[in-house]
């Protein structure tokens, strides 16, 4: 309901938890790996294979338990939204007491984490969840053979405007 109404108004919601998956997202990470390969001498696929391996063996219980529950809170959050009474429902009410029922979404969102990582759909775990806050992105960071996450970001911004220069040079010509 919330992203109608937004997309109404011009915004668009992004299909991930934040803003800076973008940065680890399968286009720019294979664009990465190429730029990787050509510099050590080997293929992107290797660096891609290596990178993918690490950051999903990277994954342990408590980061499972940790990256479920944020997402759990953040639509327990949303759905208290949608239950919270109104101004007038409240002026209204016989009772003073005001009880909210919701189940919580903990239990799904930690079995659909666990699926995800058993599929070894990274792409899919990048997108949904927090995953800053865990050891992958050091790891996915390590199977390309770059030190760390700001090498990475800084490869990664030099990318987007290495392509967005090849575009703008494609229009003048």
């Amino acid at each position: 309901v919330r992203v109608g109404e937004l997309k109404s108004q011009g915004v668009y919601a992004l299909p991930m938890f934040a803003v800076e998956s973008f940065y680890y997202s399968n286009d720019v990470f294979a664009a990465i790996a190429e730029q990787q390969a050509s510099t050590l001498g080997c293929t992107a696929s290797e660096l891609l294979e290596a990178a993918r391996q690490l950051a999903l063996n990277s994954i342990q219980e408590q980061d499972l338990i940790y990256l479920a529950s944020r997402v759990a809170e953040r639509q327990l959050r949303d759905q208290l939204q949608f239950v919270f009474p109104g101004r007038q429902e409240m002026i209204d009410a016989v009772s003073s007491r005001i009880e909210i029922s919701i189940v919580s979404p903990y239990p799904a969102e930690l079995a659909k984490l666990k699926s995800l990582v058993a599929a070894k759909d990274l792409d899919s775990i990048i997108c949904r969840y927090p995953i800053r806050e865990s050891g992958i992105l050091s790891a996915l960071c390590k199977g390309l053979r770059i030190v760390d996450r700001a090498d990475y970001k800084k490869a990664s911004l030099q990318q987007a405007l290495r392509d967005s220069l090849g575009e703008i040079s494609e229009l003048l010509q």
